[in-house]
């Protein structure tokens, strides 16, 4: 077999690694485009806030001499949870110039027990930057790791020590009671205000620049570190594939947190970034898209990146309410319907595919619709290495399906304190197991159908079934719960909660999603309209009693598409 035949493609460098510190690229533009709009961001009440270039260095440069003068110190550890805000950016930029290291995290369960053991893991986080809850689950959350101020320990037992013995204060965006070393980032602001003499620290680009998180649906999200040089590369990758200028308005509604929604195109090329702070906490995609599509059409955006669910149901609509240069899309397997999106409403429509640990892996871009093929996520992006290998590790035939595995030198070098997790995923020899089923075409393609896991992807979030069943299982009137993904064309897969109730026990769907709704402790982001609820009589086991998956799987399969 000639190396031709086999599922293996690269693509070497073309530009130069931008060698600085982000630090370095946000002073660049506060002196050369000192007005420009940096960034601007959307809420869905109508406020719309623009923050320029000066603005952005200036106030992180303050909030980062507020953040030294409190005790921070070079490659401390911060914990940070915005949505896209002002607030995000000034935090996040601030931290970095103090010498410090964001670390960029997500509530998934109220009382922030999942993310309390990631804090853990660095030893030194030293400060959490957060934004207030409406409920009172920030209290809840605070009372693990703060102690009560002295009127508050009056009324209740204390908790006898801390959960993050390193931490040294706790800033939120709005004021709160009852807590010692808990101010706002206000409070930090205007400290940095009065002590603007103090010296910030050299930062190198191989310095830490941010802990990302994995997605945590195996268990305790791991922390994947990334340099400087190395945010600033995705963000090369990103200008690059979507052939971006300073002069485009790139809009895109992934949060800051993610990998993908990081604001690393403004800090390579200056291009406007359009985002909102809040779309995902509307009530249906119709609602979104609407949002969306208004937000692109004030600020004329000529780049920009949606969800695929998005780009379906602006295909529904017959009137063409946008008309971008180019529209992107990924973080899911993308099904071909997407591409109608060209022509009509683009120029080229981008499918982008990456991972937190690799960052950007590859494009593909498509002139005409007939140029794409479901799930097809095409070539390699500079730098990186692709191929498709058996369960032996040998790289397989073209049009052969096997795991994807990627290679980037570069890009990620293991989970923080984590070598167990790192090794199996990461192999001596720099290749990455992605955990998605691929094969590559005739034409040199890769196509993704599918996880190796359990893990069900549905729009662009990986979900754990066992975090699922964790909430069904909860209600008295179900014996047992098995979650399996169904295929869709517009998430990929919809997560499908097959429940068998106990003997004599009477539950509706309407009544299960109430229950849900009402007193989960799961922190729901992703719609109702993305599960589905199945009832059994019973379930197929194994040999020794444990539910068969696969079995369960099938059904549901065909009880909802008519297939297995």
């Amino acid at each position: 077999m000639d190396n031709f035949s086999l599922s293996y493609d690269q693509l070497p460098m073309t530009e130069p690694y931008m060698y600085c510190t982000i630090p370095d690229r946000l002073q660049y533009y506060a002196t050369d485009t000192p007005n420009k709009a940096a960034f601007i961001i959307h809420s869905k009440s109508g406020s719309r806030e623009v923050i320029t270039c000066k603005d952005l260095y200036q106030q992180s440069q303050t909030f980062a001499k507020g953040l030294v003068h409190l005790g921070i110190k070079k490659n401390d550890t911060i914990g940070l949870s915005f949505p896209n805000s002002k607030e995000w950016l000034v935090s996040t930029f601030g931290i970095l110039m103090a010498g410090a290291v964001p670390l960029h995290m997500a509530f998934k369960y109220k009382y922030g027990r999942d993310i309390i053991p990631v804090l853990q893991i660095p030893g030194n986080c030293k400060a959490i930057l957060m934004a207030n809850e409406k409920d009172n689950s920030i209290r809840d959350f605070l009372d693990n790791i703060l102690t009560r101020s002295e009127t508050e320990t009056k009324k209740m037992e204390l908790k006898k020590e801390r959960l993050i013995p390193s931490l040294k204060f706790v800033a939120l965006d709005n004021s709160i009671t009852g807590f010692e070393d808990c101010c706002t980032i206000s409070d930090i602001l205007i400290t940095g205000t009065k002590y603007q003499n103090i010296n910030l620290p050299f930062l190198d680009p191989d310095d830490i620049a941010a802990f990302l998180l994995t997605s945590g649906s195996t268990g305790i999200s791991k922390l994947v570190p990334k340099t400087h040089l190395q945010m600033l590369e995705v963000g090369q990758g990103f200008v690059a594939a979507l052939n971006m200028e300073s002069c485009d308005v790139y809009f895109s509604d992934r949060l800051f947190d993610w990998g993908a929604g990081y604001p690393c195109i403004f800090l390579v090329c200056g291009a406007t970034h359009v985002t909102s702070s809040d779309q995902f906490t509307l009530q249906s995609i119709s609602e979104i898209c609407n949002f969306t599509i208004k937000i692109i059409k004030q600020d004329n955006c000529t780049v920009c990146q949606i969800l695929p669910a998005f780009a379906m149901e602006i295909l529904k609509r017959d009137k063409n309410e946008i008309s971008p240069r180019v529209l992107a899309t990924g973080g899911v397997p993308v099904p071909k319907q997407c591409a109608q999106v060209v022509p009509r409403l683009c120029k080229e429509f981008i499918c982008i595919y990456g991972t937190t640990e690799m960052g950007g892996v590859s494009v593909k871009r498509s002139q005409a619709a007939s140029d794409f093929s479901d799930y097809n996520i095409g070539n390699p992006w500079p730098g990186v290495e692709m191929k498709v290998v058996d369960t032996e590790g040998k790289t397989m035939p073209r049009n052969e399906v096997g795991e994807l595995f990627v290679r980037n030198r570069f890009a990620f070098g293991g989970y923080h304190r984590n070598p167990d997790k790192t090794n199996k995923v990461l192999g001596t020899d720099g290749w990455y197991k992605t955990d998605d089923i691929a094969f590559m075409n005739e034409n040199g393609d890769f196509t993704v159908t599918g996880r190796c896991s359990d893990i069900i992807l549905c729009h662009a979030e990986l979900i754990s079934p066992s975090y699922i069943e964790d909430e069904i299982k909860i209600h008295p009137a179900v014996a047992e719960v098995c979650v399996v993904p169904v295929s869709d064309p517009v998430c990929f897969q919809k997560v499908c909660a097959c429940i068998v109730l106990r003997k004599g026990s009477l539950l509706s769907e309407d009544e299960l999603i109430l229950y849900l709704s009402a007193g989960a402790n799961s922190q729901i982001k992703y719609l109702e309209n993305s599960r589905i609820y199945l009832f059994f009589e019973s379930f197929p086991k194994t040999a020794v009693g444990k539910i068969f998956r696969r079995g369960v799987k099938e059904e549901a399969e065909q009880r909802v598409n008519g297939k297995q």
